[in-house]
């Protein structure tokens, strides 16, 4: 009685605590394929990363946004962290954040250019339409890295701004070139291990049956149990390896469920 109850609450924990968006490693679509938003201003100028940030509208879950970018003075490699909020201002809890790093040009060749940096969030739901909000936290390299912007209206659901106080937000009067990005690939939770869109004790048998290399059902195509798949669009753990010990699929990973 007393397992079956800590069974029961780690399976729930592994539901609530490790829900990520679970994608086939080596694709491009583990990292967005499918443009959500795309602003392309008309006429290029540039914000600087410091002090600039963007606010936008979605109506469709994504897992990355996409930024042309440059440096100051000197080209080099950068590692920037990046941060998302679900609302219209930069206040209130994180919805995610992630560090990534990408080769800029200097200003001078990045104006004609630029480099894409791609920043992965993992699945982030929408439910509607939602406003969404986008700033750098930090950074190291050469100089301050800037993101290539432009003069125009083209991006409706779409604001830079060059302040980001609380609730004080100042209209830049520019737009960045921007993309949100979303995938068609299969999105799992971790421990559904059959693919099925639930976590149950099926799982735990999922797993021995899949070490055996025997045929799962479920959602089509679904992770192969040992397979290497990528959980929020970047770490990559083995399908099946629900206590991360880093091994093969066991019977202690079954226990989870």
């Amino acid at each position: 009685m007393v397992r079956s109850l800590i069974s029961t609450t780690l399976a729930l924990a592994t539901i609530v605590v490790l829900t990520f968006a679970i994608l086939r490693s080596g694709g491009a679509a583990a990292h967005g394929d499918i443009t959500v938003l795309d602003c392309q201003p008309s006429n290029v100028g540039e914000g600087e990363g410091l002090y600039y940030g963007v606010t936008f509208t979605v109506d469709q879950p994504f897992v990355a946004i996409e930024m042309q970018m440059f440096g100051t003075y000197e080209s080099g490699l950068w590692f920037i962290t990046a941060e998302l909020f679900r609302s219209s201002t930069f206040v209130g809890p994180s919805e995610a954040t992630t560090t990534f790093s990408v080769e800029l040009p200097d200003y001078q060749t990045g104006q004609n250019s630029p480099a894409t940096a791609h920043m992965d969030f993992g699945y982030i739901p929408v439910t509607g339409t939602e406003a969404f909000s986008f700033r750098f936290l930090g950074w190291s390299g050469p100089r301050d890295p800037l993101f290539r912007a432009g003069a125009g209206d083209n991006c409706p659901n779409l604001v830079m701004h060059n302040e980001m106080y609380g609730d004080e937000l100042t209209d830049s009067g520019s737009e960045p070139f921007f993309r949100v990005l979303t995938t068609n690939d299969p999105l799992n939770a971790w421990g559904d291990m059959d693919c099925t869109g639930g976590v149950s004790a099926l799982d735990a048998l999922a797993i021995f049956i899949g070490a055996a290399d025997e045929p799962l059902g479920g959602q089509a195509p679904c992770v192969g149990i040992g397979d290497k798949v990528s959980v929020n669009g970047t770490a990559q753990h083995t399908w099946g390896d629900l206590n991360c010990g880093g091994g093969l699929p066991n019977e202690l990973d079954s226990l989870l469920i």
